[in-house]
């Protein structure tokens, strides 16, 4: 199981905004989606395996178009994903923000 933390504060899965993937195996992933991202959603995002050491990562929700690079073909709609992978950990933190 992993948790995910925003700030100090527990991410409400229930929100109907927030969706978790988790894939447990040699090598536990967990995906954390935020859907409408708005700037309150910005902040200090740390995952909390069971069985391991936590990492975070501070997100920046920026307003406005997003720069040409992160266009998707013609569509309205764009992600911004951040990815990080910590040398010493056992999992990957995916953290995508969809607008």
């Amino acid at each position: 199981m992993v948790l995910w933390y925003q700030d100090d504060r527990l991410v409400d899965r229930d929100s109907g905004r927030v969706s978790v993937v988790t894939n447990i195996g040699n090598v536990t992933t967990s995906t954390l989606k935020v859907a409408g991202a708005a700037l309150h959603d910005s902040g200090n995002y740390s995952c909390w395996p069971s069985a391991g050491r936590p990492d975070s990562v501070i997100v920046h929700v920026i307003q406005g178009d997003p720069p040409a690079a992160m266009h998707h073909g013609n569509s309205a709609t764009w992600v911004t994903t951040m990815l990080l992978v910590p040398a010493a950990s056992l999992f990957t933190l995916l953290l995508i923000l969809l607008t």
